[in-house]
């Protein structure tokens, strides 16, 4: 029986198919050949993350039971990124910024957040404990990023501010603070993003 082009599989023997992958993201050929990004690099980057997968495991395991001492927290969930989105990823970035060359030798550090721990808290006031436990236990590679709309309140956002976070106001979406943090459980340093938010965003 002949294969229809919407039963084309994502991979074939582990490489990607560079067709169905780009509709079932919903990216043109057009903007791909903007990215400037060839497909056998993205096979590459692709195969690679998958063998070192594995690898991110211990990082995430150990952020994330720290996490779950923190004064203030709800609950968490925690999840590696997902290979096909990796390179879904990679693509929009090359698109919006083609200059940027992204490789197999670099992709890590371009895309932090291969390790991906959102904090749940019940009140706005258990964010201040939550953040105080992150900045003590570990190093932020870059500032934390506390997103907040537009009429909020004054005096949290000042809270925010005191505790070095910068802020990024939007006229709608769910308001959170992100932290990027550097983690060495080994001889390795991992980068991981934390997004921390209360349980109804």
């Amino acid at each position: 029986m002949q294969q229809t082009e919407k039963q084309v599989p994502l991979s074939i023997n582990g490489l990607l198919v560079q067709k169905s992958f780009l509709e079932k993201f919903n990216i043109s050929i057009d903007n791909f050949k903007k990215s400037g990004v060839e497909w056998p690099k993205l096979e590459k980057i692709h195969a690679d993350y998958v063998r070192k997968m594995q690898s991110l495991l211990p990082t995430l395991n150990y952020v994330r039971e720290q996490l779950g001492s923190a004064e203030g927290v709800h609950s968490i969930k925690a999840r590696l990124k997902d290979p096909e989105h990796l390179i879904e990823k990679i693509i929009r970035k090359s698109i919006e910024s083609p200059e940027k060359s992204i490789s197999v030798e670099n992709y890590r550090e371009h895309v932090t957040d291969l390790i991906g721990i959102r904090v749940l808290h019940l009140f706005k006031a258990d964010w201040i404990p939550i953040h105080d436990f992150i900045a003590r236990q570990w190093t932020l590679a870059e500032q934390a990023e506390a997103k907040v709309r537009d009429g909020d309140d004054a005096e949290f956002i000042a809270q925010l501010e005191a505790r070095g976070c910068a802020i990024k106001r939007t006229r709608a979406g769910y308001r959170s603070v992100h932290y990027l943090i550097e983690s060495n459980p080994g001889k390795e340093k991992f980068l991981a993003e934390i997004q921390v938010r209360t349980l109804f965003e």
